[in-house]
């Protein structure tokens, strides 16, 4: 087994006051406000993240908070460490699961689900259901480290992931699980390693079928009447919903000169996502959703760890290599799926999905967004502690 080194978050006192001087001295004089969250966030809504920010935001509880269950560090091949937290399980033989972040995520979006799948008798559960509980930091992000190659494809890092779960961490089989980018990266890992993968749990079945790819004009003719509608109703709606992802794709290194020198910056582009992705219409601010000391610290894992630019090399990646099946090639380990109501990436209707995915557990969840085990992690937990009992029978 591959030596892993323990971790710990310990942020420079120089860094924090660098962000903190970053922020008081942010020109709020020169923005002229729309005031209308279409646009993006308004400068008063910006104003009062930014002062709050300052007057009452602790970073060191949010880094306690993060240090809560144990980290470490293990180099997956030449060249790339991963970073990532293991919780091992109670009970006599536990089973492992990875949990794998998006953009703009991290492994912090999970942290309320660790220790209630690790410990279940904590909570009134059967300890006999506990979980050596894995959760990386994908490559690039937070305090992994950045792919030495450039920007890479899913496939590639769910190749690094399999390799963290069995040659570092000893795992014959495993299960996987995610939303996001961490839904194409477990799909990818059950589609080349189905002899380790013993099952995932998703929220966004991303990878597509063969010929039903995003932005396909020509399905084959076996597609039925209401997926081709799908397709080209979501075609129209991607294109008004994905110029972010086309300047992060096409221009990372352009866009990341500005953000990395801003946490103000930094903090609107990804606040904007959260609750544009999490409630469309607007009526709730994304505070309201998740309380504004969880999206600072999901603010401050990229600023603390200068992971942003890093980050968003995903987007090329995935334009490199888009997440589309070959003819033949089906997702065919058990797939539990929540079906959430994504603002970003809808839910394509279930016969479209099946051509993809052998979907053992459907469950409609039309109250949750984009960022489900953020949002309601004790429902994304209850349904992958489901799931297992289901695949487990």
């Amino acid at each position: 087994m591959v030596r892993t080194i323990p971790f710990t978050v310990e942020v420079p006192q120089e860094k924090l006051s660098w962000v903190r001087r970053r922020v008081e001295e942010y020109p709020w004089q020169t923005l002229d406000d729309l005031d209308d969250w279409r646009f993006g966030p308004p400068v008063g809504y910006m104003r009062r993240v930014a002062e709050y920010w300052l007057s009452s935001y602790d970073w060191r509880a949010g880094e306690r908070e993060l240090n809560r269950f144990p980290q470490f560090r293990a180099e997956v091949e030449d060249g790339l460490v991963l970073h990532f937290v293991h919780e091992r399980g109670s009970g006599t033989d536990p089973d492992a699961v990875v949990l794998i972040h998006g953009w703009p995520s991290s492994p912090y979006d999970f942290w309320e689900m660790i220790e209630p799948l690790a410990h279940p008798e904590r909570f009134g559960g059967d300890p006999e259901e506990g979980l050596d509980v894995v959760v990386p930091s994908l490559p690039g992000y937070a305090w992994s480290g950045k792919p030495p190659g450039g920007p890479q494809a899913r496939r590639h890092e769910a190749a690094q992931i399999h390799e963290l779960m069995t040659s570092v961490l000893g795992n014959e089989r495993y299960f996987a699980g995610g939303g996001d980018f961490g839904a194409m990266v477990s799909a990818w890992m059950a589609v080349n390693r189905p002899e380790s993968v013993r099952g995932i749990h998703i929220y966004a079945p991303n990878v597509r079928p063969a010929g039903g790819g995003f932005f396909e004009t020509n399905p084959p003719e076996d597609f039925t009447r209401e997926e081709r509608e799908y397709l080209l109703w979501e075609m129209g709606y991607l294109q008004a919903r994905l110029s972010y992802a086309q300047v992060q794709g096409s221009s990372p290194q352009t866009f990341a000169y500005a953000q990395m020198d801003s946490p103000i910056g930094q903090a609107a582009w990804l606040i904007e996502k959260f609750q544009r992705w999490t409630d469309e219409s607007g009526g709730r601010l994304p505070d309201e959703v998740f309380g504004l000391d969880r999206l600072l610290t999901a603010v401050m894992v990229y600023l603390v760890s200068d992971s942003f630019d890093t980050s968003i090399w995903a987007y090329p990646g995935v334009y490199l290599d888009p997440p589309t099946l070959e003819p033949g090639q089906r997702v065919e380990v058990p797939v539990g799926l929540l079906a959430c109501a994504d603002p970003l990436v809808p839910v394509p209707p279930r016969s479209f999905v099946e051509r993809a995915y052998n979907v053992a557990r459907w469950t409609d969840v039309p109250e949750v967004g984009h960022f489900a085990a953020f949002q309601r992690p004790n429902q994304v937990r209850e349904d992958l502690q489901g799931f297992l009992r289901q695949v487990r029978e």
